[in-house]
């Protein structure tokens, strides 16, 4: 799946236990991580750096009090800058870098440029609603409980055929 740098990836708990955390700004603090945090990104993918939360925390803590002053690439003025990707393009286009205010003019014309739905495979489909989203949210909330039900199944499973 295509993200952003900055954004959490989904990790099962088997591979989140795979790996101990990065930390942030002192190295590896070595606790067990619980996130999976996207890095660098293009259009082949991305990489990934795994942290606990306590890192993860200090390091969003850390960027919101010490921003980044980089060229916007849409303006070309300096600004903190921030990811995002052209919805023409597509989810796995190439990644750009620019200032809020700018991001927010662009998808303002796209929207307005777009059809509401632009998604709809006909007429009869019903635009995407905040009731829709609630149900997806909730849905995805139960697999990932079914994911890590099954994950714990598979490691107890595991440590019995190891005794």
């Amino acid at each position: 799946m295509p993200y952003l740098p900055g954004q959490i990836a989904t990790a099962s708990n088997q591979e989140l236990s795979q790996h101990t955390c990065e930390g942030f700004d002192e190295g590896h603090c070595g606790k067990p991580s619980e996130l999976k945090v996207v890095g660098e990104t293009d259009s082949f993918g991305s990489e990934f750096h795994y942290m606990c939360r306590e890192c993860h925390t200090k390091e969003v803590e850390h960027y919101k009090e010490n921003p980044t002053l980089e060229t916007c690439e849409r303006c070309n003025q300096e600004a903190v800058v921030r990811p995002y990707r052209d919805p023409d393009e597509g989810m796995s286009g190439p990644v750009y870098w620019a200032c809020s205010p700018c991001i927010s003019k662009y998808m303002e014309y796209y929207r307005e440029d777009e059809p509401v739905n632009q998604f709809a495979d006909d007429e009869d489909d019903e635009p995407w609603t905040p009731e829709d989203q609630a149900q997806w949210e909730a849905d995805e909330a139960e697999l990932d409980h079914l994911r890590d039900q099954e994950d714990e199944q598979a490691r107890q499973e595991s440590n019995a055929d190891a005794q």
